[in-house]
């Protein structure tokens, strides 16, 4: 593992990290803003390596997950916080039953 690969770790750790504080108590929709995510990245690296390349980085990695909104920002989580939101959803689809009134498959996921 290079330096490159240890700021990415480190980066992805911290976000993770507060992140949890939300998923532990079942709250599932939280994101980050640009500037938010930032401050994380600075905290966490230091002036180890370029904010900027890092957020890139775990951009071009799938390791942070982007969310278009409606007014045309844009917010982000990572990938762990999105697959646990995803999980939240997931449905048990038959031919006799549409799919917004269908039962959930995961009935507690804190």
């Amino acid at each position: 593992m290079n330096n490159d690969d240890d700021a990415l770790d480190r980066a992805l750790d911290t976000i993770e990290q507060v992140e949890l504080i939300s998923l532990r108590w079942g709250y599932v929709d939280g994101s980050f803003a640009e500037d938010e995510i930032e401050r994380l990245l600075a905290a966490a690296l230091g002036s180890d390596a370029p904010v900027d390349t890092v957020f890139d980085a775990l951009l071009d990695r799938a390791l942070l997950h982007e969310i278009p909104q409606p007014n045309g920002t844009r917010r982000y989580r990572s990938r762990f916080a999105e697959s646990v939101r995803l999980f939240r959803d997931l449905k048990l689809l038959t031919f006799k039953r549409p799919w917004l009134s269908a039962p959930n498959l995961v009935s507690d996921y804190r």
